[in-house]
């Protein structure tokens, strides 16, 4: 049952793009100059008490949606196009003006928004896995794991930050509405924890993949040094100015030397293959 006992009324709602400290007349002036420092300086969501005044910052992903309630009157700022707005126009419109519940179904929408939101990440985050799976990783898919990794772990801050403010609301809700906040915010966190995890799984293996690639051009460098070595030893032996080489004076000594060097080169291509360096 919901604590707040103001008269429906009397509950004055207005929703306004961007922020008016001029919509702010009905609270005391140091209490208006906090909310536009809160505004204008913080970055993660929260809630605070200032003395009779209660303000809800939500900003969870792209968008911004502040309330201001104090003395039966509901102010909402926002930015971007918050989830919950459609749906507080819609409430407001009926004239359900219970301000308490205006309140309490903002934060759950917004908190299911978030949850959608995590999963749609999930699911692109599992077709990009599909895609390493079957041998297909790029710099290009990995560049995108990553920013999905940033993106999900900035709002797990965000929904625990917000967890932890629950309390200061409290008093206005029954411990039944407050612990289904905090179930729609350990979804978000459950998902999002799955989420990293299989991301941090999908770059584990894009590092094993150019790892045992790096393996194989390695081996491949190396077989190919050493038969050229052995070449290159060949041809100093017979290049050296000495009277008594062999074959130096044959007329055909040039061709024997470079079918003797094929015949190095084709068996020592053979056994590199076999050992699986070439």
């Amino acid at each position: 049952m919901v604590k707040n006992t103001d008269t429906f009324k009397h509950t004055v709602i207005e929703i306004i793009r961007g922020f008016d400290e001029s919509k702010l007349d009905f609270i005391e002036e140091e209490y208006r100059k906090e909310v536009k420092r809160i505004w204008e300086e913080e970055d993660v969501p929260d809630i605070y008490r200032l003395d009779g005044v209660t303000v809800i910052d939500l900003q969870f992903i792209d968008s911004r949606l502040m309330i201001v309630y104090a003395k039966g009157n509901i102010v909402i700022f926002y930015e971007g196009e918050p989830n919950s707005l459609r749906w507080v126009v819609s409430y407001v419109s009926e004239k359900k003006r219970d301000p308490s519940m205006v309140i309490f179904h903002v934060i759950h929408s917004e908190l299911e928004y978030v949850n959608s939101y995590v999963l749609n990440e999930h699911k692109e985050l599992s077709r990009l896995e599909s895609m390493i799976v079957e041998g297909k990783p790029s710099t290009e898919v990995i560049k995108k794991i990553y920013s999905h990794i940033v993106r999900l772990l900035e709002i797990k801050r965000n929904l625990v930050y917000f967890r932890q403010s629950l309390s200061k609301i409290k008093y206005m809700y029954s411990d039944y509405q407050i612990s289904e906040l905090d179930l729609s915010i350990s979804e978000g966190l459950t998902l999002i924890d799955l989420s990293v995890s299989v991301a941090n799984s999908m770059m584990d293996i894009y590092d094993k993949t150019l790892s045992m690639e790096l393996n194989i051009l390695i081996k491949r460098l190396t077989a190919v040094s050493i038969i050229l070595a052995v070449l290159t030893i060949i041809t100093g032996m017979w290049g050296m100015n000495f009277a008594n080489i062999p074959l130096y004076y044959h007329p055909s000594g040039f061709w024997i030397v470079t079918l003797f060097m094929a015949v190095v080169f084709i068996l020592m291509s053979i056994i590199f293959r076999k050992i699986g360096w070439m």
